[in-house]
């Protein structure tokens, strides 16, 4: 992160989940994953970008998709 842009880091973190994913606004997101125990976390550093997650052993494997689709989308 430049540090002539302090804040630049928790724009990002705020603005990057909340956007979505190209198929699922935000609210779809909420529809497609309620019941479930998800979390989803992005951070960033001056070297990284970190992506973190909550969850429960039936949810793992969606937990892992859901991460994988907001890396690749």
């Amino acid at each position: 992160m430049p540090k002539t842009q302090p804040g630049l880091a928790i724009v990002a973190s705020a603005a990057f989940t909340a956007g979505g994913l190209g198929r699922h606004s935000t609210d779809d997101l909420q529809r497609l994953l309620a019941g479930r125990t998800i979390g989803l976390g992005f951070t960033t550093r001056n070297d990284a970008f970190i992506f973190s997650g909550t969850t429960n052993r039936a949810d793992l494997l969606l937990q892992f998709q859901l991460i994988t689709a907001f890396m690749t989308d």
